[in-house]
């Protein structure tokens, strides 16, 4: 039998990730990006119960028992906390990502990372670690996807599972060849959800990260027990396996302003500018030119508040009517709204030319007609957030307060610890997790 011509590129991509993930330690710039994420994401599932769907839907399995805590209420198995949890965690699109690649590597690991911890009482640097580690793996699947794969299924669907499955390994074993073996079966495993759920606001396409989550633990359940996959089931998903990045993936990673899909956010922060410049009431016809991702993003009918946030019609237009970019302007509320309407049936959206290289290459333009013929514009070359236009310490703080203060009045201020470094790594996630989804102030946890 013949060797696969691919197996040497295979072992050696394989290896390199080994490698780095057998480097892996808890430096400060590290924790810190890992504690930025858990506070973003964790915040995020805070946010998805405004949903009534997703806050039912993390009510049907709760109980006064269970190993983990439901963000909705209540308790359940690590598993199907960790499932509610995600799903909790992206359906408003205000969880972070990872800006080279599509990937959302928190919404990925730390659902999973904060079940697995609080069940078996795990520390936070536990948590952080294993974070890291999951989206490391994730973010690399991610950067080498085929390009028709990547346009055509959704990350959240192949790469949930992947990512579920590192991060719970390596709770479990701090190996990265245990790591890899559990990324293999979830990768072997993994759905192929086609991206058009996304973009025609399928709402069905929001518990794909639920259930990356519960096939992540079962892969590592398997991977634990001598279950094995392949390496080429990652190598089949992927290209260019010889090159890789060089930083660790959290360095590459972007907080959202706008709960929004990403691809959007250079559009509707060009269109804030033009909405503070002039009476946009006056608006008769919109022009955006996008970049090829946001392109994609063309509906102006959207039916649900998910497709309202894959539709940069609609986004562009809901900014332009209201001039603010609050959550709920990107929800159900302006979905029907006449005004809104109306104008996003005159956006016209063509490419952005030429496009500049990465990280301005998200970029958008913005031109809107009044109705006594003149035109205004504005652009964004790159959005907020990402690691090369970095949202401010406070502009992250007053993002997560906005979110949670309603709900969990600690939250807020205990993530600002939590990322400033002064809660011990020590300290139990179990206890730190209690104290943020507190609805009352007490102390300090770690004092």
């Amino acid at each position: 039998m013949e060797m696969d011509p691919r197996e040497d590129v295979v072992a050696g991509w394989r290896w390199r990730l080994r490698d780095r993930l057998s480097r892996l330690q808890l430096t400060e710039p590290l924790r810190r990006r890992g504690a930025s994420i858990v506070a973003d994401d964790f915040a995020a599932m805070i946010a998805g119960l405004e949903s009534d769907p997703a806050r039912n839907l993390g009510q049907t399995r709760r109980s006064l028992a269970g190993e983990a805590s439901l963000v909705a209420g209540g308790r359940a198995g690590r598993e199907q906390a960790a499932q509610q949890n995600a799903v909790l965690c992206g359906w408003n699109e205000l969880d972070e990502g990872y800006r080279r690649a599509g990937c959302h590597g928190g919404l990925y690991t730390v659902p999973a990372a904060m079940a697995e911890c609080e069940a078996e009482d795990r520390s936070l640097a536990d948590l952080l670690t294993a974070v890291i580690a999951g989206y490391e793996v994730a973010a690399t699947v991610a950067r080498h996807l085929a390009p028709e794969q990547a346009r055509a299924v959704h990350p959240h669907s192949q790469l949930a599972p992947i990512g579920a499955a590192a991060t719970i390994a390596w709770l479990r074993t701090s190996d990265s060849d245990a790591v890899l073996s559990a990324a293999e079966i979830a990768a072997a495993t993994s759905p192929r959800g086609s991206y058009r759920l996304a973009r025609e606001g399928v709402l069905a396409r929001n518990l794909w990260a639920g259930a990356g989550a519960s096939l992540g633990f079962l892969a590592a359940d398997a991977a634990g027990v001598g279950i094995r996959a392949d390496a080429r089931e990652l190598h089949d998903m992927t290209v260019d396996l010889e090159e890789d990045d060089p930083g660790w993936a959290v360095e590459d990673g972007y907080h959202k302003e706008f709960a929004a899909c990403q691809y959007a956010h250079s559009a509707i922060e060009a269109a804030k500018l033009l909405a503070e410049t002039f009476d946009t009431s006056r608006a008769r016809k919109v022009a955006v030119e996008a970049h090829p991702l946001a392109m994609t993003l063309r509906e102006s009918a959207p039916t649900t508040d998910l497709g309202g946030k894959f539709s940069v019609p609609h986004l562009v237009a809901a900014v332009l009517v209201t001039g603010r970019t609050g959550a709920d302007v990107f929800g159900e509320r302006f979905l029907h709204d006449s005004a809104v309407v109306r104008l996003r049936e005159n956006v016209e959206m063509k490419p952005f030319l030429p496009l500049p290289p990465y990280p301005l290459d998200r970029p958008a333009r913005v031109a809107v007609t009044l109705d006594d013929g003149s035109t205004h514009s504005a652009e964004c070359l790159s959005a907020r957030g990402g690691p090369d236009n970095p949202l401010s310490e406070s502009q992250l703080f007053d993002k997560i307060e906005a979110i949670t203060q309603h709900r969990a009045p600690l939250f807020a201020p205990t993530a600002r610890q939590l990322i400033a470094g002064t809660i011990p790594v020590e300290t139990p996630w179990r206890q730190l997790m209690n104290q943020m989804m507190s609805p009352c102030r007490h102390s300090e946890v770690g004092r």
